[in-house]
């Protein structure tokens, strides 16, 4: 597992310095270490007992560091030797105009030109590819899926649900998710700065727009400590009985992360003058993480229900159309989306 450390971003507002410690890798993805903390915080408030009790016995092997890093697994270990295979399944990038499911078949050819070996197959995959992986092991009642597997698969749900959620995980290709976004941003009228670098558009929606919108409520405390995600998601508030049924009505994981891609050309509007942008923008962010919470929480409900698992009409058939796709290229859902810990590509053969 990457060693955790501490770093600090700063924002300089004027004479005023806001500092920002994160808890987390030194550079962080998704919604950051709080946002994802937040989502499950959200999600476990919502679980039925029969889902609470599952849930609970498959991380009762976890230390207590591993505990607290439960939602942002697949961020500490994307770098680590064995899981560099991971890296792409946090996004699904798809040029402007484009249409996900087309633009999977591109990507999965353009691996299979690249190289004929199967290994290199997870190069295709995506944020949603992986939510869809993940659900299948932990539905899988078969002896050959272990409970550490199902752990590793119930770390996977948890984070990639929510960077499903972040409009600038399923982005435009061409700037990398807004990462490649970085001219002339302004906050307090000097540069942007985070981390030490000129801040972009990716991880504004990733850190800075919920680090900055609540610092006052988090006091003295370090925004990726649990505490202040439990901070942040009571704030949030609990979710009415209409919303939850309004954001659970389609249960598929690319309609999560499509639902907002009309929205992105508003994000890119304005956000060179950051002392604007993020209060016009934060409500967006809170109500992403409060959405994936909520459906984190009915997927996981209907997986583990007293009845067994149950899948919806509107996931059955988007699981129908990337199925079709896959079948056209000669692949499976497994090669692509590979939540294990793999020798790295490097390693000498055993026995040599």
């Amino acid at each position: 597992m990457a060693r955790i450390k501490y770093f600090t971003g700063k924002f300089l507002l004027g004479l005023l310095t806001i500092n920002i410690t994160f808890f987390g890798l030194q550079k962080t993805y998704g919604w950051g270490a709080i946002g994802h903390d937040a989502v499950w915080d959200i999600a476990y408030q919502l679980l039925t007992p029969d889902a609470k009790r599952v849930v609970d016995d498959l991380l009762s092997n976890l230390s207590p560091i591993d505990l607290t890093n439960v939602a942002n697994f697949p961020d500490v270990i994307r770098r680590s030797s064995g899981w560099e295979h991971t890296a792409s399944y946090h996004y699904a990038d798809v040029p402007k105009g484009a249409d996900y499911l087309e633009n999977l078949q591109k990507r999965i050819k353009a691996v299979q030109s690249a190289s004929n070996d199967p290994i290199h197959l997870s190069d295709a995959g995506d944020v949603i590819l992986t939510i869809l992986r993940a659900q299948d092991i932990l539905r899988d009642s078969s002896p050959n899926v272990t409970k550490s597997d199902k752990a590793d698969a119930l770390k996977f749900l948890i984070h990639m649900t929510g960077d499903a959620h972040q409009p600038l995980h399923v982005g435009y290709p061409e700037d990398k998710g807004g990462n490649l976004i970085s001219d002339g941003m302004m906050m307090g009228g000097v540069p942007a700065k985070w981390n030490g670098r000129p801040a972009n558009l990716h991880e504004t929606w990733d850190e800075i727009i919920l680090g900055v919108s609540y610092q006052k409520e988090f006091g003295g405390l370090k925004p990726a400590a649990p505490e202040a995600a439990k901070i942040y998601a009571g704030l949030l508030g609990k979710p009415s009985g209409a919303d939850i049924a309004k954001w659970t009505a389609d249960l598929s994981p690319g309609a999560w992360a499509w639902e907002y891609r009309n929205y992105l050309d508003t994000i890119y509007t304005g956000y060179k003058d950051l002392d604007t942008y993020i209060p016009a923008q934060k409500d967006i962010v809170d109500l992403r993480i409060k959405q994936a919470g909520v459906r984190l929480a009915v997927t996981l409900n209907n997986i583990f229900g007293s009845n067994g698992p149950s899948i919806g009409s509107t996931e059955t058939a988007f699981r129908a159309q990337v199925s079709a796709v896959l079948t056209s290229c000669s692949v499976s859902l497994e090669q692509i989306a590979r939540l294990k810990r793999e020798a790295p590509l490097n390693a000498p053969a055993s026995g040599t």
